[in-house]
């Protein structure tokens, strides 16, 4: 589940924020953002983020960086749903969550070219 916190409108294209609840074994294919910085704060549960060729473990109150252009990835490694507050900046990107609920494999990818984001590799295993 994922939910729209701050959007570009509300911060004058500063930052958008987003929550998402991330089940067990949860996360999504490498990717990497070409327009902006991204940053997550882990409310709840552990997490293993892989930025490069590292990966890093995240326990609750970790704080992750991931700069624009880096090829990075996140995995709930818990055994419960884990929470964690994502955001970007400049803000826009947050717009994808608004419409990806329901949307398709064709509508996934061009939501992903709309919002300069390429998946380039599997969820981290």
């Amino acid at each position: 589940m994922t939910e729209v916190l701050a959007t570009a409108e509300q911060t004058r294209g500063a930052f958008g924020i987003w929550r998402y609840e991330i089940p067990p074994g949860g996360g999504p294919g490498s990717h990497v953002h070409r327009g902006e910085d991204e940053f997550f704060l882990v409310l709840s549960g552990t997490f293993d983020f892989q930025l490069g060729d590292g990966v890093e473990r995240a326990p609750a109150g970790s704080f992750v960086f991931i700069p624009r252009l880096a090829v990075h990835t996140f995995k709930n490694v818990g055994l419960e749903p884990g929470v964690l507050i994502g955001g970007v900046t400049p803000a826009g990107f947050e717009g994808y969550f608004m419409r990806w609920k329901d949307a398709d494999e064709n509508t996934l990818r061009a939501l992903e070219t709309e919002n300069n984001m390429e998946i380039v590799g599997p969820p981290l295993q």
